[in-house]
């Protein structure tokens, strides 16, 4: 099979744009005018049969906060490579695009700003030799990283999809399901702000965990509650019998003449001490209702907080990962979890101190059973403490084992320096970076006796000198090089 690869560059740099071949691929080409996306970059995989040709479209997208050359927002910017045949390494088309767009792109067609990027040029066409170069370039690259099992016959494969595109994360990337797929449906959308579905799954287990305990948490205010009622009632069914003996002791004291005012008075003053008893039980028990109800909904905040966190989810990278544990408030949960626990043996004790202090109730509570429950919720308490401090200490710990474990061949690079020439000179400026990663790490850079500008450094001492890079305060690359005079 005869390979024909050809790339196209189009965008919005002032109304849509479009470079290389036009013919039946501009129906095609044009459909990405006004096209919503749910992620800012990303590939497009896409087979369509146009006229009597079938291809493979691979369109890497970059839209979000990209504007056109006078400033209006909404714009877009795609390198589209059209293969007649499916390309089967869809990791290595990504990153052979992506770099293009980074080293070629920016800087000539596209101006990289702080908050956006926007297009330096109004037409392709003015920088036609330059892309006529990239195309070269891309081809080779294609050519030189892969072999003939990765390119795959169209024959048997959806064209023209109908379906919505499917989203799989870049580093998730698996060359036989994602073939599988595509010959299926007819279309992918690759991209490494995708959630990975390990994130998920996780997200997911410990919500029920969060859940259950928020249940468990319901389950003994009830209980608490109940059980102050009980008691209540209880005591009520006391002073009704002292009320019916009372009642037999006057009719026994008229019989024989005796004055009964003053008992009369007593269950008087024992009715009225038993009314401001249970008024006072209701306006507890609301406003006990009440604050729960306020703690419960800042768990749900929490909780929330954390399905947006993994929706929100820029990079799938180590660091990343640890800025979603940050957004959820867990010290607001655990201080949820301690006041509810608070307010029910709090509530318990103040009805033990009213019922005490009642001279004609006869019944007291036990204080061994009080003792015995105040303990078995704050055992209770504890439990849920350790869930969910234990999930996020997990999450710091693990932070230099998931960056080497998503970057196994990542390394620092020191571009003055080559095996002719592997010593630092004291004093002289030098440039780091790291290889084989993801450019947006958002990390610092760490090394002693040295002086540190951006990604400059210069030693100042002669001897061993050890670089790291640190992302979130964690050390993550390190390298020893030798300073000389």
């Amino acid at each position: 099979m005869e390979l024909n690869l050809s790339l196209f560059v189009h965008g919005v740099p002032k109304g849509q744009k479009i470079w290389g071949p036009q013919e039946d691929d501009r129906l095609y080409i044009e459909s990405f005018y006004g096209r919503k996306t749910d992620v800012s970059v990303q590939l497009l995989v896409e087979t369509f049969r146009i006229g009597d040709s079938i291809n493979c479209y691979y369109t890497y997208l970059r839209s979000g906060n990209l504007k056109d050359k006078d400033g209006r927002a909404g714009s877009y910017f795609a390198l589209t490579v059209r293969v007649n045949a499916y390309y089967s390494d869809v990791s290595n088309m990504y990153n052979i695009l992506d770099a293009a767009y980074r080293k070629f792109i920016i800087g000539t067609i596209l101006v990289d700003k702080a908050a956006f990027t926007n297009f330096n040029v109004l037409d392709f066409e003015d920088v036609s030799a330059k892309l006529s170069d990239l195309e070269k370039e891309i081809v080779g690259y294609i050519g030189q990283f892969s072999v003939d099992s990765d390119f795959v016959s169209l024959d048997g494969f959806v064209v023209n999809p109908k379906t919505e595109i499917k989203g799989v994360n870049l580093y998730e990337c698996n060359s036989e399901n994602l073939l599988s797929h595509v010959k299926t449906n007819g279309n992918v959308s690759v991209s490494p702000m995708y959630p990975m579905i390990e994130l998920m799954n996780l997200t997911l287990q410990k919500e029920s965990e969060i859940e259950q305990v928020k249940k468990n948490a319901q389950i003994d205010k009830d209980n608490a509650i109940n059980a102050v009622k009980e008691e209540y009632a209880s005591s009520g069914q006391t002073i009704s019998t002292l009320s019916q003996k009372l009642s037999d002791l006057n009719g026994k004291l008229e019989k024989k003449g005796v004055d009964c005012s003053k008992l009369e008075a007593e269950i008087l003053k024992l009715k009225e001490s038993n009314q401001r008893m249970q008024t006072e039980l209701i306006s507890k028990e609301e406003e006990f209702g009440k604050m729960v109800a306020t703690k419960l909904i800042v768990i749900d905040k929490a909780l929330l907080e954390l399905k947006e966190a993994v929706k929100m989810d820029i990079i799938p990278s180590t660091n990343k990962l640890s800025n979603i544990c940050k957004k959820v408030h867990w010290k607001v949960i655990l201080n949820a979890f301690h006041l509810i626990v608070s307010l029910i043996v709090m509530s318990i004790l103040m009805l033990v101190v009213w019922s005490n202090n009642e001279p004609s109730n006869s019944k007291l509570v036990n204080k061994d059973e009080l003792k015995t429950e105040i303990q078995a919720l704050e055992n209770k308490m504890k439990k849920c403490e350790k869930l969910v401090v234990g999930f996020v200490k997990s999450k710091k710990h693990g932070q230099t084992a998931s960056f080497n474990s998503s970057y196994p061949n990542a390394r620092i690079d020191i571009h003055e320096l080559s095996s002719e020439n592997p010593n630092m000179k004291k004093n002289a400026n030098y440039t780091v970076s790291i290889k084989n990663a993801d450019n947006n790490l958002n990390g610092e850079w760490e090394a002693k006796d040295c002086t540190i500008n951006g990604n400059t450094i210069t030693p100042l001492n002669a001897g061993k000198c050890v670089i790291s890079y640190k992302v979130d305060g964690t050390r993550v690359l390190s390298r020893t090089i030798t300073v000389i005079e």
